[in-house]
């Protein structure tokens, strides 16, 4: 018998609901129909060619995982849970354009920005997952040969 089934038998026969019962997901779990169809609010959001789905702030603040109130946990288009620090990346350009564009009023409101020049990096946080989904497409189409992302985390960082 695995640990996790000894728990929840142990659990159960104590009359003890499992912790892991109140956590319906995780970052990377795949979900069903049914569940996307439960767990998942408003439109999707397309960006580039994957569509993601927003899970409910209520739902993903009982995660495994833990939720912060700055972030947006997503679904992809073949079911599997990730977040996003509602945060686009840009590399590979001078940080002081990416500053000009963000300055310009282009943008949805940006709630915070890190330039880097010794990277080459910037990182612009948004109120929301789908402005830095528009923020994204803004700025690749201004910054030619840079590269902007939206970067999904589908799993906890784990020690070495």
């Amino acid at each position: 018998m695995t640990c996790i089934r000894f728990v929840a038998t142990l659990c159960l026969t104590l009359g003890l609901t499992p912790v892991f019962a109140a956590t319906p997901l995780d970052l990377g779990t795949q979900l069903s129909a049914s569940e996307r169809k439960a767990f998942v609010s408003g439109a999707p959001v397309q960006l580039g060619q994957e569509s993601f789905q927003i899970v409910s702030p209520a739902i993903a603040a009982k995660s495994a995982s833990g939720y912060g109130s700055n972030e947006t946990w997503v679904v992809n288009d073949r079911g599997v849970v990730g977040r996003n620090a509602n945060e686009v990346l840009v590399g590979q350009i001078d940080p002081n354009l990416v500053k000009t564009v963000a300055d310009s009023g282009a943008l949805p409101r940006v709630a915070a920005a890190t330039y880097n020049p010794t990277t080459r990096i910037s990182s612009l946080r948004f109120g929301s997952f789908a402005d830095a989904v528009k923020a994204r497409a803004v700025l690749a189409s201004r910054l030619s040969g840079a590269s902007v992302t939206v970067p999904v985390q589908y799993d906890r960082p784990k020690m070495r």
